[in-house]
Order: C-alpha cells, then sequence, then structure tokens
C-alpha cells in the first residue's frame, strides 16, 4: 500500500480587517493593553498590530494610552506597597468614650499597620523617583553610609542638613 504524504497547510496570520478605532481600544483595556491577547483576540499576529499602528497613528496613540493607565494603575498599587496601610481605631477617653476633634468627628489614632511597608519598594521609589531631589546611584558614594540599591544616605544627610 502506497503512502500518501499530506502537505501540511501553510498557516499564515495575515492582515485581516483592521478594526475600527473603538473597538481596538474596547478589547485592549479589556485585555489590560496586553499585545498579544489583543492580536489573537482579532486571529491576527502581533506585528499585524503594529503595521495597524504604523498605518494609522491613532491606534499607536490608543495603545500608548491604555498602557499608560495600566502603568498608572500599577503605581498606585506599588505606592500602597512601598508605604503600607496603617491601621487606626478611635481614640478614647479613660472611659472607653469615643473623643471627637472640633468638628464633631471620631478622632482615630494610628496603633500599627494592616501591611507594613516594604522597605526594598521604599528604596527603589527613592532611587528613581527621589533623583531631582538628591536621592539616587552615586557612584563616589561606596562607603558604609551607602545603602545596597541606589539610595544614598551620604546624600540624604547633606540634603537634611542644608534645609
Amino acid at each position: 500500500m502506497k503512502k500518501t504524504a499530506h502537505k501540511k497547510k501553510k498557516v499564515t496570520n495575515g492582515p485581516r480587517k483592521k478594526p475600527s478605532k473603538e473597538l481596538f481600544q474596547r478589547v485592549l483595556k479589556e485585555l489590560g493593553g496586553n499585545l498579544t491577547k489583543l492580536a489573537d483576540y482579532f486571529g491576527v499576529s502581533r506585528s499585524i498590530i503594529y503595521v495597524w499602528m504604523e498605518q494609522d497613528p491613532s491606534f499607536k496613540t490608543i495603545v500608548r494610552d491604555e498602557r499608560s493607565k495600566l502603568f498608572d494603575a500599577v503605581l498606585d498599587t506599588s505606592r500602597v506597597v512601598a508605604l503600607g496601610i496603617p491601621k487606626y481605631e478611635y481614640e478614647t477617653d479613660f472611659n472607653g468614650e469615643i473623643l471627637t476633634d472640633e468638628n464633631g468627628r471620631p478622632k482615630k489614632v494610628m496603633v500599627g499597620w494592616s501591611v507594613p511597608p516594604d522597605p526594598n519598594m521604599l528604596r527603589y521609589f527613592m532611587s528613581k523617583l527621589g533623583r531631582r531631589d538628591g536621592f539616587g546611584e552615586d557612584p563616589m558614594d561606596d562607603d558604609e553610609t551607602s545603602v545596597k540599591n541606589g539610595v544614598s544616605i551620604r546624600a540624604w544627610i547633606q540634603k537634611e542638613n542644608e534645609g
């Protein structure tokens, strides 16, 4: 019996019809800015998504805007991780009565942490976002006053003494 060779059908992920800007943006938002998932949704390769972005700058703007929104959300979460979540209780007098402020609102006092601050995240933020204010990597700062991960203790002390 003669065997017949089956030719593999070449599967191409060629350029399908480009979606409307509104659909492109809605799907991209739902997929969290993930271009691989976006390409899968539209049945095209990632490279086609880039072709669409080159052909129509508004598609590139949509991707940039959605990714910026995602970055903002990540930054908000990172901020919580870095700073922690304090735990508050109502302040009471010796009889257990809740104290109020001058506007009649209950006073709260911090009693600890629901989620403690993350020192590594704090160092990262200080080294990256605080560079303009004298924090960050200092190649001349190689003694024991330097904290690993780029925060310069010497720069911080100097800044404190100046202000």
